[in-house]
């Protein structure tokens, strides 16, 4: 099922979202590389969300693709984690010869919740923001992030020296000076899951979004129709109610991850 057929056909029923879901998750499964590099995030704890978003993946990337043949597109990526993502955008572009510059903003670090248990009650109790965190599960261990993702590209045989890193976080006034000066053709949104740093987030990126370009807004679906996958997070499916009066036509929803087109 290719972009535009999917537009033109989608339904945001409860029915359709489950189908939708189903048929991307076997898509996945029948495609050796998109499921092979999928097994290797799973085996190895690389990253979240389903196997549908593989096949997801590869038709926003093919319809940018034939959209403008010619064109050397510009994506990125908010939240690299370990990297699932960037290392599956390199694999397709090369498997479909897709031009394109791949841009990842991410701190690359941890950000561990408190091992004491007592500190961890009391931050609880009376911290609205450790409140907020631990609720959109913004915590994670601290860990080499970015050997982590320099091994995942290599197990692939991906070059992660084409990757454009942004080292650190989306709000940053430095980082946002140098992304004011692109383009974006898709950017994928899945970094602070609170909802300050999700409104932060589509506020200050889909300015950025070139007209007919694509924005990604993971664990999103909390607010849509659907029974057989998980929905996300509450903040950030609520900070995404605004995204119809920027200027953005909800074109299709795989699971917890919410496809919008800029008009």
């Amino acid at each position: 099922m290719d972009f535009l057929t999917l537009k033109k056909r989608y339904q945001n029923s409860e029915a359709f979202n489950d189908h939708l879901h189903k048929v991307f998750t076997e898509k996945t499964a029948e495609n050796e590389w998109l499921s092979m590099h999928r097994k290797h995030v799973e085996e190895n704890n690389l990253g979240y969300g389903d196997s549908a978003f593989h096949y997801m993946w590869l038709v926003i990337l093919t319809f940018l693709q034939n959209a403008q043949p010619t064109k050397t597109i510009t994506i990125m990526e908010i939240g690299v984690f370990k990297g699932q993502v960037i290392s599956l955008w390199s694999l397709i572009k090369n498997k479909i010869g897709l031009q394109a510059n791949i841009h990842a903003v991410s701190p690359f670090r941890g950000n561990p919740q408190p091992r004491n248990k007592l500190l961890y009650r009391l931050m609880l109790n009376f911290s609205k923001k450790f409140r907020s965190f631990h609720a959109s599960a913004n915590f994670y261990e601290n860990e080499d992030y970015m050997a982590i993702v320099k091994n995942h590209f290599a197990t692939h045989q991906l070059d992660f020296n084409n990757i454009i890193l942004h080292k650190g976080f989306s709000t940053d006034p430095s980082i946002l000076q140098t992304l004011n000066k692109e383009k974006f053709d898709l950017i994928y949104i899945d970094g602070d899951h609170t909802f300050e740093g999700v409104m932060a987030d589509i506020k200050n990126l889909s300015p950025l979004i070139a007209s007919g370009g694509i924005m990604v807004m993971d664990d999103a679906s909390n607010n849509i129709p659907g029974s057989t996958f998980w929905k996300g997070h509450q903040q950030v499916s609520d900070a995404c109610e605004i995204i119809p009066d920027l200027g953005f036509i909800n074109v299709f929803n795989i699971g917890h991850n919410r496809v919008y087109q800029k008009i």
